[in-house]
């Protein structure tokens, strides 16, 4: 099984919508991710952001020193919650097929559930590069997982996942990409969502397509 461990210092909870009360610190997160994905990182002040949690600007410096601050815990917060939401739904899961669908059901229904700051932490342009290391550092463990399995996948398989690195980009970028388009009174619920997510990264990782585009040979 792919050890997704995280060390005690980010062990992060991770709270399903809707189910506890927001502290000061988780709303202001909250407005942020969402004027930081509807306005922009430089044409949102720290003014606005406060005004959109109700309380003064002055308050906000009480929980954050910066904007760069504020959005460096979103980014790096996110990437930690999302490893430990994985870590998560991979446990006690031994196939590497199972393991696939775990891992994009979490995936894609935390995409869903937090689409603000998950599309905010997937735009790295405006960390400082200090904050920018931290964050790739911990979004590419998160990737690591995901080749991990698909590597043990293509292994069972006799080599039908072909490019492990190209279909996890692949994959990753589906699921990641449904923040673009969800909508609450959508059809379909994340739920089920996720699942045709999951059945269709299986079904692609298997489809024996290489790096060069043709079928895979088996080994």
């Amino acid at each position: 099984m792919v050890d997704v461990r995280l060390p005690r210092a980010e062990q992060v909870k991770v709270r399903p919508a809707g189910t506890e009360e927001l502290t000061t610190r988780d709303r202001i997160v909250e407005v942020a991710a969402r004027l930081f994905h509807q306005y922009g990182y430089h044409a949102t002040t720290m003014r606005q952001i406060a005004g959109g949690v109700g309380i003064k600007a002055a308050s906000l410096y009480n929980h954050f020193a910066s904007k760069q601050e504020l959005l460096t815990t979103i980014s790096y917060g996110t990437m930690c919650e999302m490893l430990a939401s994985v870590q998560t739904a991979l446990a006690g899961v031994r196939d590497p097929g199972e393991q696939l669908r775990a891992f994009v059901r979490a995936h894609t229904t935390y995409c869903i559930a937090e689409r603000y700051r998950a599309r905010v932490a997937d735009e790295l342009r405006d960390l400082d590069p200090e904050n920018l290391l931290d964050v790739v550092a911990m979004r590419d463990r998160y990737e690591a997982v995901l080749r991990g399995i698909l590597a043990a996948l293509d292994a069972s398989s006799g080599g039908a996942v072909g490019d492990v690195t190209l279909v996890a980009n692949a994959i990753g970028t589906m699921a990641s990409q449904v923040s673009t388009w969800y909508r609450d009174d959508g059809r379909l619920s994340p739920d089920e969502i996720a699942d045709v997510y999951a059945a269709l990264a299986l079904g692609a990782a298997l489809a024996g397509v290489s790096q060069s585009g043709a079928r895979a040979r088996p080994r």
